[in-house]
C-alpha cells in the first residue's frame, strides 16, 4: 500500500501548470444555467436559483476560487461536509439522502467534462446510457436465440461507494493516464470527508461520497476490469453496482460460466469489492423463450466458495424476470402500482380534463409502461388486453363518461393512444 501511494505521489509531481485548463466565466454561466432547480442545499443553504441571480462580481470571484482549487490541487474542506437525512424506504428500513453545498457541486460538474474525456467507460457499463439501453441490449441478447435455454448469474456489489479504496482508485486513474493535475485534484478530493446526522458527525475514510457528482463515474473506473477480458462468449453487462453474467446452453457453457465468476471474484478480491450472495441481491436464474422446453438443471455456481442461489424471480434493474419471461408478475404489479396513483390523481376533482391528462401520462402511464416495450410483442394475449383495460378504463375516467362506453371512443376524447400505438409510437422514435 505505501509503495503505491509513493507511485501515486510520484505521477501527482509531474503536474505541468501550463496543462492545468482555466474556468472562465461563461463556463461557470453555462453549467449554473443547467442546474436543477429541486437541488437541496448543502449547510451553505446555497441553492442554483441563488446562483443564477449571482451578479458579475460574484461569478468572477468564484471563478478565481474554482481555479485556485484545480492550481492547487485542492478542494475546500467545508464542501466536503455532508448532511445526511434518513428517509424510511417503502419496503422497511431507511435510506440516506446525503446533502452537499451546491458551490462545490458545480465546480465538480467542470471538472467531471475534464475526467469523462479522460477516461474510457467500458461499452458494457450502462450507468450513464440509462436503464432503457441496458433493459433493451439484455432482452435482446435473450431473443437472439429464442429456443435456447441462457444461464444468468446477477451480482450486487456490497455498499458500493462505501468500500472504494481511495489509494487503489488513484492508481487506476494513473495507469488510466487521466491528467496529473486532475489526479491531484481528485486526491483531495477524497481525502478527509465528514458527514454528520443529526448532532453525531464522523469522518469517512474509505469510499467515494454519497451524493456528488463525479462518484458515479469514479466508482465506475474502480470496477471497469470486472467487465473486461472476459470469454467473447459470456454475456456480461453493468448498471454501475448491478452486474450480469450470461452463457447459453451448449457445451462447455457452464464451465465457461463458472470460470468467468472464478476470475470475477479474484478481480473484485483485489479491489477490495465484495457480493452480497442472497435471492434478493446475488442469484443465478435460467430463462428461455422456448415454451416446450422442459425445465433445465440447475448446475452448482460458486463465487468466492459460496455457492450461489437459483432463482425462478430476480428483479433486475426494476423488472421482474421469470423462468420462461412470462411478465405476469412484473404486469400485474405494474397494473397494481398504476392502479393506485390512478386513485390519487382522479380524487383531484377540480382539475380540467387536460391537467388530468398530463397527470396521468407523467405519473400513472409512465408506471406501468416502464420497460414494456422491451417485452411486450412475447406477452400472453391475456396481458395484454390487461394493459389495454388499463389504458381504456383510465381514458374513460379522464373524460368523464361512463365504464360501459365504446373503448375507442373514451381513448379518442381523451387524446390518449391505446397500449399497442403508444409501444408502437415508442419503438418507431428509436429506430428513426
Amino acid at each position: 500500500m505505501v509503495l503505491e501511494e509513493e507511485k501515486v505521489q510520484d505521477y501527482i509531481n509531474t503536474v505541468n501548470e501550463q496543462d492545468i485548463p482555466l474556468i472562465t466565466v461563461e463556463i461557470l454561466e453555462a453549467v449554473v444555467k443547467r442546474g436543477s432547480t429541486s437541488s437541496s442545499p448543502g449547510s451553505d443553504l446555497v441553492t442554483y436559483d441563488l446562483m443564477k441571480l449571482f451578479g458579475a462580481r460574484t461569478l468572477q470571484a468564484l471563478v478565481h476560487l474554482y481555479n485556485l482549487s484545480i492550481k492547487q490541487g485542492s478542494f475546500y474542506t467545508e464542501w466536503k461536509k455532508a448532511k445526511i437525512y434518513a428517509l424510511k424506504k417503502p419496503s422497511g428500513g431507511y435510506r440516506g439522502i446525503s446533502l452537499l453545498s451546491v458551490l462545490g457541486k458545480t465546480l465538480e460538474k467542470i471538472v467531471y467534462f475534464h475526467l469523462r474525456q479522460a477516461i474510457k467507460i467500458p461499452e458494457e457499463q450502462f450507468a450513464f446510457k440509462g436503464t432503457d439501453l441496458a433493459l433493451s441490449r439484455f432482452f435482446g441478447w435473450l431473443k437472439e436465440r429464442p429456443l435456447e435455454v441462457h444461464y444468468c448469474v446477477f451480482l450486487d456489489v456490497v455498499k458500493a461507494f462505501d468500500r472504494v479504496s481511495h489509494t487503489k482508485l488513484l492508481e487506476i486513474l494513473m495507469n488510466e493516464q487521466v491528467p496529473p493535475w486532475l489526479v491531484r485534484w481528485i486526491k483531495s478530493f477524497l481525502q478527509d470527508r465528514s458527514a454528520r446526522i443529526g448532532n453525531f458527525s464522523y469522518s469517512l475514510v474509505n469510499g467515494v461520497p454519497q451524493g456528488c457528482v463525479l462518484s458515479p463515474m469514479l466508482f465506475c473506473v474502480y470496477i471497469k476490469y470486472l467487465l473486461l477480458d472476459i470469454d467473447s462468449s459470456v454475456f456480461r453487462q453493468g448498471y454501475a453496482d448491478d452486474l450480469v453474467f450470461g452463457s447459453r446452453s451448449g457445451p462447455g457453457s457452464i464451465n465457461k460460466l463458472q470460470r468467468t465468476l472464478n476470475s470475477i471474484h479474484q478481480r473484485a478480491t483485489s479491489l477490495g469489492v465484495q457480493f452480497d450472495i442472497g435471492v434478493k441481491k446475488s442469484a443465478a436464474m435460467w430463462i428461455s423463450l422456448n415454451k416446450n422446453i422442459r425445465k433445465p438443471s440447475k448446475p452448482l455456481l460458486k463465487l468466492g466458495g459460496k455457492f450461489i442461489p437459483w432463482t425462478s424471480i430476480y428483479k433486475y434493474l426494476g423488472v421482474l424476470l421469470d423462468n420462461r419471461l412470462t411478465m405476469k408478475e412484473e404486469v400485474t404489479k405494474r397494473i397494481k402500482d398504476g392502479a393506485k396513483r390512478n386513485l390519487l390523481i382522479f380524487r383531484l376533482k377540480t382539475c380540467t380534463t387536460r391537467t388530468l391528462r398530463s397527470l396521468w401520462i407523467g405519473y400513472c402511464r409512465s408506471a406501468v409502461t416502464y420497460g414494456l416495450k422491451h417485452y411486450w410483442f412475447h406477452l400472453s394475449q391475456a396481458l395484454q388486453d390487461k394493459i389495454s383495460a388499463f389504458f381504456t378504463v383510465s381514458a374513460k375516467k379522464i373524460v368523464g363518461i361512463p365504464t360501459w362506453s365504446k373503448n375507442v371512443i373514451s381513448l379518442q376524447l381523451a387524446a390518449i393512444d391505446s397500449a399497442e400505438v403508444f409501444v408502437g409510437n415508442t419503438l418507431c422514435v428509436e429506430q428513426s
